[in-house]
């Protein structure tokens, strides 16, 4: 498959299922999370970027292959503005869109340890709520299969 090559572009569900699609055609199995996941659910959040978690050992390759993209890595280090003191989870890495929105990448074992890569559905499924006014964007597009969510049920079980 030849390398995907992303133009500056606004956050939208597009650009979301491009990135997953990048990040899958470099082996990296990922999973829509953060902001812009809750919105997939129906939850309006406000969305400043767009999160994946992928497995441990594959962060320096997702990270690889979203800068090869055209995505630029973090030149700012401990001053970013996306590093806050109110970040809370681990962050493996963080590219960015443009100065407005990042693409953060977290290691599964520091956010979803107990999920199982068979609990996953397409962002896209069905299942999910589409878009209503005022309650989030909905699912993905149908063509946004590649792009995986984790499912409420397994969030909300004992």
């Amino acid at each position: 498959m030849s390398a995907i090559r992303i133009q500056a572009q606004s956050l939208d569900d597009k650009l979301v299922a491009t990135i997953s699609r990048t990040l899958t055609s470099a082996g990296v199995p990922n999973i829509l999370w953060g902001n812009y996941l809750l919105t997939v659910y129906g939850i309006p959040t406000i969305v400043d970027g767009v999160a994946f978690v992928v497995a441990d050992d594959l962060t320096a390759i997702a990270s690889s292959s979203l800068r090869k993209a055209g995505f630029p890595a973090c030149v700012k280090g401990l001053s970013c503005p996306f590093l806050t003191a109110y970040q809370r989870l681990p962050l493996a890495a963080h590219l960015h869109i443009d100065d407005e929105l990042v693409i953060s990448i977290y290691r599964k074992s520091d956010v979803l340890w107990e999920l199982s890569w068979s609990d996953l559905i397409s962002a896209s499924d069905l299942r999910l709520p589409s878009a209503v006014l005022g309650r989030g964007r909905g699912r993905l597009p149908p063509n946004a299969t590649l792009c995986k969510s984790h499912t409420l049920f397994n969030i909300a079980r004992p």
